[in-house]
């Protein structure tokens, strides 16, 4: 997980234009439940990191898993509040237990 504050700025330093982000959850639990991040609570790094992208002027894609068990709603509004236009790419969910 990307944790330094200026890795958005080098990325576009050095020719990445488009950068993909699997925010998954609006939910910071439920994030580290689906994505079992090293090291917990990364959630708020994750939205951190969006927030650079935007900065960085890098085009962004966020996609997220739809799940029965996760507020699509919420994930969009809180894309907004992040300031991403683009809408969410939903990806399928396939339970394989």
């Amino acid at each position: 997980l990307v944790t330094s504050d200026d890795v958005a700025k080098r990325l576009a330093e050095s020719g990445v234009s488009k950068v993909s982000v699997a925010l998954m959850t609006a939910e910071p639990k439920q994030y580290d439940d689906l994505m079992e991040p090293i090291p917990d609570n990364a959630h708020a790094r994750v939205c951190r990191f969006i927030k650079e992208v935007i900065r960085a002027d890098l085009h962004l894609e966020i996609t997220a898993v739809d799940r029965h068990d996760v507020d699509k709603e919420k994930l969009e509004n809180l894309s907004r509040s992040l300031g991403i236009a683009s809408p969410i790419g939903w990806r399928t969910y396939f339970d394989y237990t």
